[in-house]
C-alpha cells in the first residue's frame, strides 16, 4: 500500500501549476501515466523521481516525501560534492 498523503502532495504539486500529469511527467522525465498512477496509489515513485519533482517545482524534499514542514521550505536536494 502506498502513502496516500504523498499522493496528495504529488498532485497538489502538479494541480497548483495547472499542469497536467503528461505536462508533469515531462518536466521530471516519466510519462503522464506514471504521474497518474502515483496520483491513484497505483505505483510509488522512485527517490530519484522525488528528487527530480523537489527540483523541479521548487519544494522541499522534505516536505514531498515525509510531509515534514511546508512545501516551501526548500532544501538543497542535490548531494554535496
Amino acid at each position: 500500500m502506498t502513502d496516500t498523503n504523498l499522493e496528495k502532495r504529488i498532485k497538489h504539486i502538479r494541480t497548483t501549476r495547472v499542469i497536467s500529469p503528461v505536462r508533469f511527467g515531462l518536466k521530471i522525465g516519466v510519462k503522464g501515466q506514471i504521474v497518474y498512477d502515483w496520483e491513484n496509489g497505483e505505483a510509488i515513485p522512485e527517490t530519484s523521481d522525488l528528487l527530480k519533482i523537489a527540483e523541479e517545482f521548487n519544494v522541499s524534499i522534505n516536505w514531498l516525501q515525509y510531509g515534514i514542514g511546508s512545501a516551501m521550505d526548500k532544501i538543497n536536494c542535490k548531494s554535496a560534492s
